[in-house]
């Protein structure tokens, strides 16, 4: 399947983005995606010419999308599933190959042929290696920024799976150590990513940021992120309260729960009203231009604490709740 898609053999579609096009196949995309799916059976005025252009879009986030349709999986890391190679992976890879080259054997003595460090402090590889300690970490956000981007396409063209793959990935990478100057630059991403009501991204770096809070409260972008963000301000507060409280996340995380599913029960009551308010505003849709019809779905039907979301009944276009 994967061989189709980097050849594009026999599609009958193609995207566009950026400056990038992807020809893939509508058996394949449309069932996948509701959005794509509305969009060739619909018939747009963008599939007429058996294209469809999504020019808000990042081209390399698209491609890890499209991956994902026909695989089921997608690589985080720049250059490794289409894009264009970072210089944090180039150092990576000629670390890499550098420390090939001094490794030991298995009784933990020298190669031979081994170069001392000595011998390299002046070369190529030697220097890389040492930029790679820093380049890691540039790897490691690079990654992090992409998950954040895919998960935000999931629920963007109402693909079932992504939006929990690139969750799983988000949590695995944070797993690793983490530089204050890496958080202050991914803590943004995903409060700007997502929706309050959606807490799959947030709670994990919640979680970070309450492991290094006392780093970040020495930083003045630390504090001109809460400035800006009054939620975020507030969440950030709530979580050292009840961590000095406590010790630990895990009271804190069940009292949200329990109010995010109160939240969702009232808003979902009040379903009609919202869509009225959403329809005296505009009669055709801002994404497809066809008369305006719009439905209520639940992010995910096994799990409660997704949020509920607002899309066209035409393209599946999501309406952000009031």
């Amino acid at each position: 399947m994967a061989s189709l898609l980097k050849d594009g053999k026999y599609s009958d579609l193609t995207i566009v983005c950026g400056e990038r096009s992807f020809p893939v196949h509508r058996g394949i995309v449309c069932p996948a995606s509701k959005f794509f799916a509305a969009a060739c059976d619909g018939g747009f005025k963008e599939t007429q010419d058996s294209k469809i252009s999504l020019p808000d879009d990042d081209p390399d986030a698209i491609y890890r999308m499209l991956k994902f349709l026909y695989t089921a999986d997608y690589e985080d890391r720049d250059g490794h599933d289409g894009g264009v190679k970072s210089q944090p992976q180039v150092l990576e890879e000629s670390a890499l190959k550098f420390l090939d080259a001094i490794s030991v054997d298995d009784n933990h003595k020298e190669s031979e042929a081994a170069p001392t460090p000595s011998s390299l402090s002046d070369s190529a590889g030697w220097n890389n290696a040492h930029a790679a300690m820093y380049a890691g970490d540039r790897v490691m956000v690079s990654a992090l920024s992409n998950n954040i981007l895919i998960y935000a396409l999931a629920d963007k063209y109402d693909i079932e799976g992504l939006g929990e793959l690139s969750q799983t990935k988000f949590e695995i990478r944070s797993a690793d150590e983490w530089e204050v100057e890496d958080i202050l630059t991914i803590l943004p991403q995903v409060y700007k990513a997502t929706p309050s009501s959606d807490r799959g991204l947030r709670d994990i770096i919640l979680k970070v940021c309450s492991q290094h809070m006392d780093g970040l409260m020495m930083t003045g972008m630390f504090r001109q992120i809460l400035l800006e963000d009054n939620a975020l301000s507030f969440e950030i507060l709530e979580m050292v309260h009840q961590k000095r409280e406590t010790g630990n996340l895990e009271s804190w995380n069940i009292r949200r729960n329990a109010a995010r599913y109160a939240k969702i029960k009232e808003w979902a009551q009040n379903e009609e009203k919202l869509l009225k308010e959403i329809m005296k505003e505009r009669a055709t849709c801002r994404f497809c231009a066809h008369n305006l019809d719009l439905i209520i779905t639940n992010g995910s039907s096994k799990d409660w604490s997704q949020p509920i979301s607002i899309r066209c009944r035409s393209c599946r276009g999501k309406y952000s709740p009031k």
